[in-house]
């Protein structure tokens, strides 16, 4: 999977065109998510070759392509996805789940190691993890080795 961030002239949404896929076989979509009283609202729909090929050229400077590698599997009947961001520092996994459930309901898989919940911390957020240059909280990297 691989992640562009388009130019916006808002500071309160994002943009970016997607490419999934395996063995020269690819999906295209463009996203936007934004916050609307509140709520995040995302719009998201498949785009063809040429619309995504056409939407590079709306790049975001200060940003870099993301590639990640995405698993998902299911743990007691909730979905979750673990996402491995391969062209940033330390190659970080990022376990996430979407639901409505009220949080105290979930159950974290007892086969993942979880290092700590960065939901809220905007070093973490997309945004941050496309920018060139970043890197991992020293503080991360060291709970990583001791493990």
């Amino acid at each position: 999977m691989e992640e562009t961030y388009l130019h916006d002239t808002s500071d309160i949404s994002e943009a970016f065109v997607q490419k999934v896929g395996k063995n020269d076989s690819f999906v295209y979509s463009l996203e936007h998510r934004f916050y609307q009283n509140g709520q995040r609202i995302l719009r998201k729909r498949q785009i063809s070759a040429r619309e995504y090929i056409e939407s590079l050229d709306q790049r975001k400077r200060t940003s870099k392509d993301i590639k990640k590698f995405r698993q998902c599997f299911i743990y007691q009947g909730q979905y979750y996805i673990v996402e491995t961001f391969l062209n940033v520092d330390q190659q970080p996994s990022l376990l996430r789940l979407e639901t409505s459930n009220e949080q105290s309901k979930m159950q974290m898989p007892k086969f993942i190691k979880v290092l700590r919940e960065v939901t809220m911390d905007e070093q973490y957020s997309r945004n941050e993890l496309c920018k060139s240059g970043w890197k991992m909280p020293e503080s991360d990297k060291k709970n990583i080795k001791d493990g």
